[in-house]
């Protein structure tokens, strides 16, 4: 998936989880919050690809990272998204939106695994073991990703209508 696919999904992303799972314990406005930071760590897994955007700005970091675990190895797999998860949790931040910031740092890198999941190569979600996960919907002869990752985007903004709706109500009344 590309840069630009991944980020448009994990906006979408980012605006679904916000509203179904945690509208209860956060407020609507917070996912302008989440959405900022998912967006920071979303090409995050692709560390270990040195040709990537990160891999580029870290060459040796990535280069070692592909070297000992190869592209879509370690870093697409659930073991890697509890390492990130303990790893975000265990630092402690003084700050209000803490909560916030951390839930969009996690959401970012898991819809990046997502995304290439949905991919023909897929991931290696239960790393060491080698086999791929992949339910590829989108590829170039059924559904390419831009289409897709609009798609989505699209259909997430559509959900959110009704709180739009009474958001833009309690402003004008």
């Amino acid at each position: 998936m590309t840069v630009k696919g991944h980020i448009i999904f994990t906006i979408a992303s980012s605006v679904l989880i916000q509203h179904f799972i945690f509208s209860n314990i956060m407020y609507h406005d917070d996912w302008w919050r989440i959405i900022p930071v998912s967006i920071v760590t979303c090409l995050l897994p692709d560390i270990d690809n040195p040709q990537s955007i990160l891999g580029r700005k870290i060459k040796i970091l990535s280069y070692l990272i592909n070297k000992i675990f190869g592209h879509r190895g370690f870093t697409h797999s659930l073991l890697s998204v509890l390492v990130f998860s303990f790893i975000i949790f265990s630092i402690n931040l003084k700050l209000n939106c803490v909560f916030d910031v951390k839930l969009g740092l996690i959401i970012g890198y898991c819809s990046h695994i997502v995304a290439d999941i949905l991919t023909p190569s897929g991931v290696p979600l239960l790393w060491p073991y080698k086999k791929k996960f992949k339910l590829p919907l989108i590829t170039k002869k059924f559904l390419k990703e831009d289409i897709f990752c609009y798609l989505y985007l699209i259909f997430s903004l559509y959900l959110l209508y009704p709180i739009c709706n009474n958001i833009i109500m309690k402003f004008f009344y």
